[in-house]
């Protein structure tokens, strides 16, 4: 503005001192000339000029390219921003590289002399080339950024400068590897190395500070649980070496879980955002065999309990089932199979189903039979029985399992075989010995880690039980027996196979007796009270083995029924007879623990002349522990043919909830075994005609139609012939369709026998 001001100054001077013509051409030549330079002044100072790059042949701006990319030309622009052209030609003088720049100018990129942009008149840009050439190197750097500026040479006005980008085609990561990289649960105080490695073998250009952090949220290992906690530590990479390491120390805590092995990450980050850490996983290796020896621990500590009360009450069960048969005077020889005091008839109640899904197993045959044979009986059968030997075995079939929703679920069985000899030394006293053999064997899951695992479990166990029986009198007698055993127990699973010896020790006593039978008590008939009682008390132990802890388990029963019954004989002849039974046993122990009562009620009565029966039953069990209880009443209404089986017989038995007695089953097995409650509620309806017909001699043989109608609309139909051959052989056989709502009917044929010898 100085210089404008000077030359009207000068311009006003020289129209003062002219004429009056001149004057007004100097005057005219003054004003023009002032509002020229006024408006050249204005356009000079509001001039800005922009610069843009294109990097290589591009239909788009791009402001960068690769360090190796090799001489690339780049296109600048000047492109004034006003968006006015230039009155007069300006040259723009470009300039490549600053000092500031990250990008060294003869390093990172070969030197750039400047150029020109020139813009000519009534125009607003023009673009020129330069030729950038960048090193290549194995640094990692990261993008680095080099200026183009400029200024008017030419002209007035500002250029506002631009960057082109060098990118780094090096991979700007790290990665951490660890040693070891596996380490085991439990182990304590471990030493961990991490390595922080660049990859593809570069190099930092300047020193970068890794901080590397042990555990996160999304671990499956947890920290404070699985290991202790690890603070945060530094690892520094120096310029130009590709790699450093540092070390932490971890506390693993060990667990009895199964629970699979778990990691734990090891993260770095970088103070440089442009550099990125390739994460660690560091495994602790789960310890199986602690967590095996835990499982299998749980396995015997639920199992072995009730494994020994089965096996031990199935041993009693047939010691004394023995001292009584041979109480009672039983044939000299006998082989009788059956299921539980089912015959064998209806263990196959299904006999197709039976054979085509093997639901039929050998052990449930064999468990439910029994033999006796006297070795040295004479044609007398000696004096009172005194001095003969005879062998007896039996067999005792029981499936087990868990219950619904517990962790550890589990289902099997236990077969046991008794074999035994006894001799009256005396007509009062009995002596025997019993070897049995009890075999277990479980399918089991356990569900208490987070792994689901499953496995089996086998069971043996041999033992010797001595035996006595005294008959202190015609009616009252006393027994005991002793034994000792010894087994093994053999769990598998993937935590491995383990083994351990177990032993078994039990004691008992009994007594049997007819407390009372008069026939005056009550006019017209034989009032009769008897009693059976016992006790049990019996310990298995499992040895340890280094791995599996020792246990051992205790189970004491108490047993007494009390039976009492009056017979009365009418004038007609005809019997009737009322009677009442209690039943109650206690069973306490690491196994089954409760106490279960029994009571029942009948009233029969028998025309042995016209061959009728009738009979009202009732009967309610109840178990004290767990509030269940049990009920059934009933009748019966038959038509027997009498001793010699032959002509008609009828039978008509409508009943209500469950007449079955419990009491013998609750004698042997307990109320675990007794079924109560549930769908037994119901009414039922059984009826049977049948005729029988001579076929020789003692021989007869029966054809026979059934019917039975419960609610719900179930119904069976059943047909089939019984043959009686004297003593000596009883088959049956029997087909039946049972229909039931919306099920498709159920056809099997049933075969029953008993033979005598």
């Amino acid at each position: 503005m100085d210089k404008i001001r000077v030359s009207v100054l000068g311009e006003l001077s020289s129209v003062i001192c002219c004429g009056d013509r001149c004057a007004y051409e100097r005057i005219l030549v003054f004003v023009l000339t002032a509002f020229t330079s006024l408006f050249l002044a204005f356009e000079s100072t509001a001039q800005t000029f922009d610069l843009s790059v294109v990097v290589g042949n591009k239909l788009v701006d791009v402001d960068e390219l690769d360090e190796d990319a090799g001489s690339t030309t780049v296109t600048v622009t000047a492109l004034e921003s006003n968006g006015n052209a230039v009155l007069t030609e300006h040259t723009i003088n470009v300039v490549v590289g600053a000092a500031t720049d990250s990008a060294v100018e003869g390093t990172d990129y070969a030197t750039v002399n400047n150029f020109d942009i020139i813009i000519a008149a009534n125009n607003r840009s023009n673009t020129g080339t330069f030729d950038l050439n960048p090193t290549r190197d194995d640094s990692i750097e990261g993008d680095e950024i080099l200026t183009v500026s400029g200024s008017v040479t030419q002209g007035t006005g500002t250029v506002n400068s631009t960057t082109v980008t060098i990118t780094d085609p090096d991979a700007a990561s790290v990665t951490l590897s660890l040693n070891p990289d596996r380490v085991n649960e439990g182990a304590g105080m471990t030493t961990i190395t991490v390595t922080a490695t660049v990859d593809g073998g570069n190099t930092f250009d300047e020193e970068q500070t890794i901080n590397v952090v042990v555990g996160a949220a999304a671990d499956s290992a947890t920290e404070g649980t699985d290991y202790a906690t690890v603070a945060g530590f530094d690892i520094t990479i120096d310029a130009n070496d590709p790699r450093n390491a540092g070390t932490f120390s971890l506390d693993l805590t060990g667990d009895a879980f199964d629970e699979g092995d778990e990691t734990v990450s090891v993260k770095g980050t970088f103070g440089n955002p442009l550099v990125d850490a390739v994460a660690a996983q560091l495994t602790i290796v789960d310890d199986i065999r602690k967590a095996a020896v835990a499982r299998q621990n749980r396995v015997n500590e639920e199992l072995v309990p009730r494994i020994s009360q089965v096996s031990t009450e199935s041993v009693l069960s047939a010691i004394t089932n023995r001292i009584d048969s041979v109480l009672a005077g039983s044939a000299p020889a006998d082989l009788n199979m059956s299921t539980g005091g089912l015959f064998l008839h209806q263990l196959l109640s299904s006999t197709s189903k039976s054979l085509s899904d093997d639901t039929l197993s050998s052990a449930e045959v064999l468990g439910n039979s029994s033999f006796a044979l006297p070795l040295n009986a004479s044609s007398d059968n000696g004096t009172d029985g005194v001095g003969i030997f005879a062998v007896w075995g039996s067999g005792d079939y029981s499936k087990l399992s868990s219950a619904d929703g517990d962790l550890l679920d589990w289902d099997g069985s236990v077969v046991s075989f008794h074999v035994g000899g006894d001799m009256r030394i005396r007509h009062d006293l009995l002596a025997g010995l019993s070897i049995s053999r009890s075999l277990g064997s479980f399918d089991f899951t356990d569900r208490t880690d987070p792994n689901q695992v499953s496995g089996t479990y086998e069971s043996r166990m041999t033992s010797v039980h001595p035996y006595m029986n005294w008959s202190l009198s015609e009616v009252f007698d006393v027994w005991a027996t002793v034994g000792y055993g010894k087994g093994k127990i053999e769990i598998e699973d993937k935590g491995g196979t383990r083994s351990n010896s177990t032993k078994m020790t039990t004691a008992a006593l009994g007594a049997s007796a007819e407390l009372y039978s008069d026939e005056d008590f009550l006019p017209g008939g034989t009032t009769t009270l008897r009693l059976k009682i016992d006790g049990l008390v019996a310990r298995v132990e499992v040895a340890g083995n280094g791995d599996t802890k020792p246990l051992s388990s205790d189970h004491q029963r108490v047993r007494l029924s009390i039976e009492g019954s009056h017979e009365r004989q009418l004038d007609s002849g005809s019997l009737l007879t009322p009677s009442l039974e209690v039943s109650l046993r206690h069973d306490s122990g690491d196994a089954a623990n409760g106490t279960g009562v029994e009571l029942g009620g009948s009233l029969r009565y028998v025309d042995a002349a016209t061959g009728l029966t009738l009979e009202a039953r009732g009967r309610a069990l109840v178990d004290g522990k767990h509030g269940r209880e049990d009920w059934g009443v009933g009748g019966l209404i038959r038509l027997d043919p009498g001793n010699d089986r032959r002509g008609l017989s009828l039978s008509v038995s409508p009943t209500r909830g469950n007449l079955n007695s419990g009491a013998q089953q609750l004698w042997d097995t307990g109320m675990t075994e007794v079924a109560v409650g549930g769908d037994t509620q119901g009414g039922r309806v059984d009826a049977e005609i049948g005729y029988g017909i001579a076929v020789s001699g003692r021989d007869v043989i029966t054809p026979f139609g059934g019917l039975s109608m419960e609610e719900g609309d179930s119904r069976s139909y059943r047909m089939g012939a019984r043959l009686d051959m004297g003593s000596f052989l009883n088959l049956n056989i029997e087909g039946k369709r049972r229909e039931m709502p919306a099920t498709t009917p159920i056809h099997d044929i049933r075969v029953q026998g008993e033979l005598r010898w």
